[in-house]
C-alpha cells in the first residue's frame, strides 16, 4: 500500500507510548500496554512420615513429581505471580487461593496428581500445571515355616522359619487349637521370640504332650506375624496350618507294641556286648598271671577295657531314656496299671544298678596298680572286676527277663481294654441298627469295620502268647480259641443279615458278639490274675525252701567254727573238719543255683543276693586256703564271714517273705473290685525312721534281757539260745546265741545304709546337712564290727542306747530342716508345667539377640537399613 510503514518494537517489557512523526508532523501519542504473564513461583513441600517407619522429616524445595509413603502428612506452600487466583487439586479436594500466596496440609493416602490452575489478574485466562505423587503401600507382612518332629519324643515339634516386612514386625504368635469329638476344647496363643526390625528368622520347640490331651484328639497349628502398620492398623499374614493327630486306642498299643520290640533287641545285643566285655576281662586276668612282667598291650587292654565300659553305659543308658519315654506317653493317652508301673519302675532302678560307678571305679583302681606294679593288690581288684562284669551280665539278663514278662502283662492289659472298646463300639451299632433312618450300607460299612478290628485283636492276642511261651516261667493261660471263634462267627452272620437286609437277625448276632467280646476280656483278666498269683506262690515256696538251706548252712557253719577253735591243728580231727568245710561250700552251690533262680523271678532282690554270694564264695574259697595253711586266725574269720552273709541272705529273704505275703493278700482283697491286683497297695521302700527305732528298741532289749543268767531270756536255760544247737557252747558274756547276734549286725547293716542314703539326700543341695548323721553311722559302723566279731560286752549296750539316742535328735533335726523321706514314682510322672507347651531351653539357645550391634542410625534409608538387617540375620 502507498505510504504504508511497518515498524516493530522488540522485546517490550513494561507499558508506554508511540507516536510518528513525518515532515514535520507529529502525530499524537498512542499508548500500549502490558499485560503480566501468569508465574508460579517457588514451592515448598513438607513432608511429614508416619511416626512408626521411624523415618526423619524432609523439606523439598522446587521438586518434581515424588514418592512417599502412605500415610506421609503434606504441607505444600508456594507463591505465584499475575495471578488472581490459584486452584489446586489433591486426591479430589479442591483449593483456592486468592491473591499470590497458597497453602495446603493433608494426608496422603493413595497416588495422585497435584494440579495447579493459574487465573491471569488482567485477562483472566486459565494456565494449568500438575506434579505426580506416588504412595509407597505399606505390604502385608511374609512368613516361611519349616517344622521337624523330634526323633525320640512323641508330640514334639520343632519350627523355624523367617518373617518380613516393609517397614517393621510388631508381633508374631503361635496359635493352636485342641479338637475333641469335633468340639474345639481349648485355643492357645503363644508369642514367639524375634527380632525387632523388618526381617528376622525365629525358632520355636513345643510338646504337645504336655496338654492335657487324650485318644484321638487332633491339634491344629499356626503362625501368625502381624506389622508395625500405624496407617491401617497392623496387618497379618498366617502360616500354612499344620495338624497333629493324637493316636486312637488300637494304633497306641500298636506303636508301644514295636517300642517294646525295638527295646528287647536292643537289651539283648547289649547283653552279647556285656559277655565280650566279660571275656575281655577274663583274658586280661589270664595274662597278668601267666605273665611275669606287665607288658604295654597290658596296658592298652586296661584302656580298651574303660573305653567299652564308657560306650556301655552310654547305650544303657540311651536304652533307659526310650524305654522310660515310651512308658510316659503310653502312660498319658491309656493308664497303665500301677502294679505294672512298678515294675517298669523296678527296671529302670535295675539298670541304674548296671550303670553305677563301681566298674568304673574299678578299672581307674586296676589301671593305678598296674602303673604302680602291685600285684597282689593287682590280682584282688581283678577277681573283683571279673565278680563285676559277671554280675553285669547277669543284672542285664533278668531285666530283659523281666522286661519281656512286663510286657506279656501290659499287652494283655491293652487286649482288654481294645475288647472292651470294640464290644461298646458293637452296641452303639446296635442302636443305630434300630435306627430306621440308617442306609444298610452304611450299617454294613461300620460292621465291617468291627471285624476287621476283632481280626487284628486275635491277631495281637497270638503274638502275646507266643511272647508268653517264650518266657522262663510263662504265664498259665488257657485256650481260648472257642471263644474267639465264636465271637468271629457272630460278627459275620451280623454283617450277612445286614447285607441281606434281615435287621432282626443282624441285631442278635450283634448283642451276642459284643457279650462274648466283654466275656473274653473277662476270660483274660482273671486267667492273668490266677497265673500271677500262682506264680507268687510258687516264689514264697521257693524263699520257705531256701530260708531253711540258708539257716541249716548257718548253724553247721556255726557249730564249724566252734570244732576249728578246739582242735589242735595235729589231731585228725582237723582234717575231718576241713572236709566238712568243703561239704557245706558244696551244698552252698545249691542254694546259691536255687537263689539265682529266684533272682530272676525277683530281680528287686537280685543285686543284695549277687554281693552275698559274691562275699560267700570269697571267704569259702579263703577258708579252704586258711585250712590248708593251717591259720586258725583266718580260718575262723572267715568263717564268721560266711556266716554273716548266710544271716544277711535269711534276714533279707525273710523280710522278702513277709511283703510278698502281705501283697498276696491286698492282691486277694482287691480281686472283688479291682480288674488288676495289686491295685491300692502300698508301694515298697526302705527303712522308715520308725522302722529302724523299733529294729534298735528290739535289739537294745534282748541285750538287756540277755544279762540275766541263763539265757537270752528271763527263764531261758542256759545253752538253748535261739539259733544254737542243743549242747553248743556259743554264749557270750550277753547270753546271746551266733543267730541273733548275726541278724542284729544285719539289722545295724540295713540301718547304717539307709542312713547313709538320707546323708547323700540331704546333701544333695550342697547344703552340707547330712553330715550330721556322720557320728551315729561311725558308731553304727563300730557296733556292726563288734556285732561280727562277738567283741560284745556291756560297752556294746551302752553303744546301742547312745545310737537309739542319736537317731532320735537326727529325726528331730531333720524335721526341723522340713527334711521328708519321699518315695516318687518317676515311670509315668507328667512333665507338665501348667500347659505351657514351650520348651524353654531350646526356645532360648535359639533367643540371642545382638541388640547393640543392631542399633542402626534412624537416618539411614530405607535400603541401608535392609542392607542392615540381612547382614544382622546372617549373624543370628
Amino acid at each position: 500500500m502507498k505510504n504504508r510503514f511497518d515498524f516493530t518494537i522488540p522485546k517490550v517489557t513494561s507499558s508506554g507510548s508511540f507516536h510518528f512523526e513525518a515532515n514535520g508532523y507529529e502525530s499524537q501519542p498512542y499508548k500500549y500496554k502490558v499485560t503480566g504473564k501468569n508465574i508460579l513461583g517457588k514451592i515448598r513441600f513438607e513432608l511429614i512420615y508416619p511416626a512408626y517407619l521411624n523415618k526423619k522429616n524432609e523439606i523439598l524445595e522446587n521438586a518434581g513429581d515424588i514418592i512417599v509413603p502412605e500415610g506421609t502428612r503434606l504441607k505444600c506452600s508456594g507463591d505465584s505471580r499475575n495471578c488472581k487466583e490459584v486452584r489446586m487439586v489433591l486426591q479430589d479436594k479442591k483449593y483456592s487461593f486468592k491473591g499470590g500466596h497458597f497453602y495446603i496440609d493433608d494426608y496422603l493416602t493413595r497416588n495422585a496428581d497435584l494440579k495447579f490452575t493459574l487465573v491471569n489478574a488482567f485477562t483472566n485466562k486459565f494456565d494449568s500445571t500438575k506434579l505426580h505423587i506416588g504412595i509407597i503401600k505399606d505390604e502385608f507382612p511374609q512368613i516361611s515355616l519349616s517344622e521337624t518332629n523330634d526323633s525320640l519324643k512323641e508330640g514334639i515339634k520343632y519350627f523355624n522359619g523367617q518373617i518380613s516386612d516393609d517397614y517393621g514386625i510388631s508381633s508374631l504368635i503361635f496359635h493352636y487349637t485342641i479338637t475333641r469329638k469335633g468340639k474345639a476344647i481349648r485355643n492357645v496363643h503363644l508369642p514367639v521370640t524375634f527380632n525387632k526390625g523388618s526381617k528376622s528368622t525365629y525358632s520355636l520347640a513345643v510338646d504337645f504332650r504336655r496338654e492335657d490331651v487324650k485318644l484321638e484328639d487332633r491339634i491344629n497349628y499356626y503362625f501368625s506375624v502381624s506389622d508395625n502398620d500405624g496407617v491401617h492398623g497392623s496387618k497379618s499374614t498366617k502360616s500354612m496350618v499344620g495338624e497333629y493327630s493324637l493316636p486312637n486306642l488300637q494304633e497306641l498299643n500298636e506303636e508301644r507294641a514295636e517300642d517294646q520290640a525295638q527295646t528287647r533287641k536292643d537289651l539283648e545285643k547289649m547283653i552279647e556286648k556285656t559277655k565280650n566285655f566279660e571275656q575281655s576281662v577274663n583274658k586280661l586276668k589270664r595274662e597278668l598271671n601267666n605273665s611275669k612282667s606287665k607288658d604295654w598291650n597290658n596296658k592298652q587292654q586296661i584302656e580298651q577295657l574303660k573305653e567299652e565300659q564308657k560306650q556301655l553305659n552310654n547305650e544303657l543308658q540311651l536304652i533307659k531314656d526310650k524305654l522310660q519315654q515310651s512308658t510316659q506317653e503310653k502312660n498319658q493317652l491309656s493308664e497303665i496299671d500301677k502294679e505294672l508301673l512298678e515294675k517298669q519302675e523296678m527296671i529302670q532302678k535295675l539298670l541304674d544298678e548296671v550303670m553305677d560307678d563301681e566298674l568304673k571305679k574299678l578299672l581307674d583302681e586296676i589301671e593305678k596298680l598296674f602303673n604302680e606294679n602291685k600285684e597282689k593288690d593287682l590280682n584282688n581288684q581283678m577277681n573283683k572286676l571279673d565278680q563285676s562284669s559277671e554280675n553285669m551280665t547277669k543284672q542285664l539278663d533278668r531285666t530283659l527277663e523281666m522286661l519281656k514278662k512286663l510286657q506279656v502283662n501290659e499287652r494283655l492289659d491293652d487286649i482288654e481294654k481294645e475288647l472292651k472298646e470294640a464290644a461298646k463300639s458293637q452296641e452303639e451299632l446296635l442302636k443305630k441298627t434300630e435306627d430306621p433312618s440308617n442306609s444298610k450300607e452304611k450299617l454294613v460299612e461300620e460292621q465291617k469295620k468291627i471285624e476287621n478290628r476283632f481280626d487284628s485283636i486275635q491277631q495281637k492276642l497270638n503274638e502275646t502268647k507266643e511272647l508268653n511261651e517264650k518266657l522262663l516261667d510263662p504265664l498259665n493261660l488257657d485256650n481260648t480259641k472257642p471263644l474267639e471263634e465264636s465271637i468271629d462267627k457272630e460278627i459275620k452272620n451280623a454283617k450277612d443279615e445286614l447285607s441281606n437286609g434281615k435287621k432282626s437277625n443282624a441285631k442278635k448276632a450283634q448283642q451276642q458278639a459284643a457279650d462274648q467280646m466283654e466275656e473274653l476280656a473277662e476270660q483274660l483278666n482273671r486267667q492273668q490274675e490266677a497265673s500271677n498269683q500262682q506264680q507268687a506262690e510258687e516264689d514264697m515256696e521257693m524263699l520257705r525252701q531256701i530260708l531253711e538251706s540258708l539257716m541249716v548252712l548257718s548253724f553247721d557253719q556255726e557249730y564249724l567254727i566252734e570244732k576249728f577253735d578246739k582242735v589242735n591243728m595235729s589231731d585228725p580231727k582237723y582234717k575231718k573238719l576241713g572236709r566238712e568245710q568243703i561239704r557245706i561250700n558244696k551244698e552252698t552251690t545249691t542254694v546259691r543255683d536255687s537263689l539265682l533262680a529266684l533272682a530272676k523271678r525277683q530281680p528287686k532282690i537280685a543285686s543284695f543276693i549277687d554281693k552275698e554270694l559274691q562275699d560267700i564264695s570269697f571267704s569259702q574259697s579263703s577258708a579252704i586256703d586258711a585250712i590248708d595253711d593251717h591259720r586258725k586266725a583266718d580260718i575262723t574269720t572267715n568263717g564268721q564271714f560266711i556266716m554273716t552273709s548266710y544271716n544277711n541272705l535269711a534276714l533279707l529273704l525273710n523280710e522278702a517273705l513277709q511283703q510278698m505275703q502281705s501283697e498276696s493278700q491286698s492282691m486277694m482283697q482287691g480281686s472283688g473290685s479291682c480288674s488288676k491286683p495289686g491295685n491300692g497297695k502300698p508301694k515298697p521302700g526302705g527303712l522308715s525312721s520308725g522302722d529302724m527305732k523299733e529294729m534298735l528298741k528290739k535289739q537294745l532289749q534282748k541285750m538287756q534281757n540277755g544279762q540275766k543268767p541263763g539265757g537270752s531270756k528271763p527263764g531261758d536255760k542256759e545253752g538253748n539260745s535261739p539259733g544254737m544247737k542243743p549242747g553248743s557252747q556259743g554264749m557270750n558274756m550277753l547270753g546271746l546265741g551266733n543267730k541273733e547276734i548275726a541278724k542284729m549286725a544285719a539289722e545295724q547293716t540295713a540301718i547304717r545304709q539307709r542312713l547313709e542314703q538320707l546323708k547323700n539326700e540331704m546333701n544333695k543341695d550342697g547344703s552340707g546337712n547330712g553330715n550330721g548323721l556322720n557320728p551315729l553311722l561311725k558308731e553304727l559302723e563300730q557296733q556292726e564290727r563288734d556285732l561280727i566279731n562277738k567283741n560284745i560286752n556291756q560297752n556294746t549296750i551302752n553303744r546301742q542306747r547312745d545310737i537309739l539316742t542319736r537317731l532320735l535328735e537326727s529325726e528331730k533335726a531333720m524335721m526341723e530342716r522340713g527334711f521328708e523321706e519321699k518315695r516318687e514314682s518317676k515311670v509315668g510322672a507328667s512333665e507338665n508345667n501348667g500347659n505351657l507347651i514351650e520348651l524353654k531351653e531350646y526356645n532360648k539357645s535359639f533367643a540371642k539377640q545382638i541388640e547393640l550391634l543392631k542399633a542402626v542410625d534412624p537416618a539411614f534409608n530405607q535400603y541401608y537399613k535392609k542392607k542392615a538387617e540381612v547382614y544382622f540375620n546372617l549373624a543370628h
